[in-house]
């Protein structure tokens, strides 16, 4: 026994740090996959957010080029007819509803103003080939975009859009401070936001406005440098001292940025809480595990002992019971032993019983086979006794007849797991068949139809009303029909109130003849009739001669009681 202990213990413990050591393994898997799914989510999240902004930027941007194109269409026609008084009105008209360009500015080939619209007299010939958005050889039909600066007049970041026309070149001054609408995004730290900064890397707008107006330059950032070099995307960078990940998206048809910056600490901050959260769990839940087995290691092996002790003593004839115990193994296992004790002694009284019930089962035999023994007996006296002339052939072909009505009831009460009733519905469905196919001419066929109720009769019932059922066919095939004529005999059966079972016979034949006393006339057939519903069944039956035969008996089903 003690190295019983010795080794349960060992094999507890065992089973203990693999535990142990499979939960920490599992727990990490599921912390390492977690934070890269977590991560990758967030990141495509965010890589999202600066496409759709650089695309909405580049819609954006559309706008201006298409009225530049439209402004040169107009300078282009002023220049190739007769000048008129005010011949740019349109472009007037144009730049006021297009309120973000601030001017536009005719230069010539050699750099000079030709004219400005708004219009200034003091900008009329004034050198303008030493700015950058000034283009010597300008491609046609190509925009050119300038570097960001501060504009004279309002000080909001401006770009020039250059674009080659007949007289030279038009620069507009475009207004950038409408790329704000596209930051205006909520964010939940303030190491948070999102720029638009140009090839320079100075921010044009940004989420804080104190960041703005090109006050900011980003190239102190790897991620910045690497996108103006031509490779923009998603890592991971510090923004003034604070870990996240920058993503980095450039517009299509100018030369700006779109950034997206999120703070590790603020991204993963419910992530950590979480996970802090769940290996806090884990520890406790360990601990308790542990407790757990101290607490069984104490209390398992004094009942083990108890158990094996009694299970040498039952092995050597003692049959004890096992004492209960307080741990649930042991609980259902003394329960089992116990309960299988008591299913022996169970089973020997069953098989006592069952004993028992082969004896009542052959004595039951014995009455019916009796009692159907008299029964035949009987049926051979009467048609003895009355029809003494009669041929014998008949007569035994009529008791084989019945004879197998009470064989059908045998069958069916030894073919199903109810020794005492059969369904008398099938029944009938089995008896009348063949009986009238055994006793009508095969050149004349009678008909039949059964309508009765789903009725389960003891033998006591059975048997009878098969012979009566019996005795009518062969007084309708003898009797009721012509020949040639086609016949058809009806049985019907149903419950009555106070578990009275009514069967009603009828045919289609000649019925009975006139002048007939059903009172005074004692033929053979109903005399059996009448000897076996009054002293078997107990009942009543009422005989109607017109329109056919038919005859109705009725009795109670509570005469005979089940026995088996």
């Amino acid at each position: 026994m003690q190295i019983l202990k010795k080794s349960f213990k060992r094999q507890l413990l065992l089973s203990l740090l693999v535990f142990a050591g499979f939960s920490v393994v599992v727990s990490l898997s599921v912390f390492l996959i977690t934070n890269r799914i977590y991560r990758i989510r967030i990141t495509t999240e965010i890589e999202d957010t600066t496409e759709f902004i650089a695309q909405s930027i580049d819609n954006f941007f559309e706008i201006p080029e298409n009225y530049l194109y439209a402004v040169r269409k107009h300078i282009n026609q002023a220049h190739t007819t007769a000048r008129q008084q005010d011949p740019f009105c349109i472009i007037t008209d144009l730049i006021e509803f297009m309120n973000a360009f601030e001017s536009l500015y005719l230069i010539a080939p050699d750099g000079s103003t030709l004219d400005t619209w708004p219009y200034n007299a003091d900008y009329i010939g004034i050198d303008m080939s030493k700015h950058d958005y000034f283009i010597n050889e300008p491609i046609p039909n190509k925009i050119y975009w300038s570097d960001t600066f501060l504009s004279n007049r309002t000080g909001l970041p401006t770009v020039a859009l250059t674009l080659r026309c007949v007289p030279g070149e038009v620069v507009a001054y475009y207004n950038l401070s409408q790329l704000e609408n596209f930051i205006s995004i909520d964010l939940e730290d303030k190491s948070e936001f999102i720029a638009v900064f140009d090839a320079r890397g100075n921010i044009v707008v940004h989420t804080d406005p104190e960041h703005s107006l090109l006050t900011e330059n980003l190239r102190n950032m790897q991620c910045v440098r690497t996108a103006i070099s031509g490779n923009p995307g998603t890592t991971s960078d510090t923004y003034n001292g604070t870990k996240g990940i920058a993503s980095i998206t450039a517009t299509k048809n100018s030369d700006f940025y779109v950034m997206v910056f999120k703070s590790n600490r603020v991204i993963f901050q419910r992530f950590y809480s979480i996970n802090f959260v769940f290996f806090g769990i884990m520890v406790l839940v360990a601990a308790c595990y542990i407790l757990f087995i101290l607490l069984i290691l104490k209390n398992f092996l004094k009942p083990l002992d108890k158990l094996q002790e009694t299970f040498q003593l039952v092995a050597s004839g003692s049959y004890h019971s096992v004492p209960s115990s307080n741990i649930t193994e042991f609980m259902v296992l003394t329960e089992s032993f116990n309960s299988m004790v008591e299913q022996i002694h169970m089973r020997e009284k069953a098989l006592k019983v069952s004993i028992e019930d082969r004896e009542t089962l052959l004595r039951e035999l014995n009455h019916r086979t009796k009692n159907n023994m008299q029964l035949i007996t009987s049926i051979i006296r009467l048609y003895t006794m009355q029809h003494p002339e009669m041929d014998p052939t008949g007569i035994m072909k009529r008791i084989q007849s019945k004879i197998e009505t009470i064989s059908l009831v045998h069958e069916k009460l030894y073919s199903s797991t109810d020794l005492s009733r059969i369904n008398f519905r099938e029944y009938l469905e089995e008896l009348i068949p063949p009986l009238l196919e055994s006793l009508s001419d095969s050149s004349n066929p009678v008909l039949y139809e059964i309508k009765v109720e789903d009725v389960f009769l003891l033998f006591d019932y059975a048997v009878p009303c098969g012979l009566i059922l019996n005795e009518l066919i062969i007084n309708t095939l003898k009797y009721a029909f012509e020949p040639g004529a086609v016949g058809k005999v009806t049985i019907h059966g149903r419950m009555l109130g106070d578990n009275v079972l009514e069967i009603s016979y009828s045919d289609n034949g000649k019925g009975l003849p006139a002048g007939f006393d059903i009172e005074n006339t004692a033929t053979l057939g109903l005399s059996i009739i009448h000897s076996i519903i009054n002293s078997q069944l107990y009942g009543e039956h009422e005989i109607n001669p017109e329109n056919g035969f038919s005859c109705t008996f009725r009795f109670s089903l509570d005469r005979y009681k089940k026995r088996i």
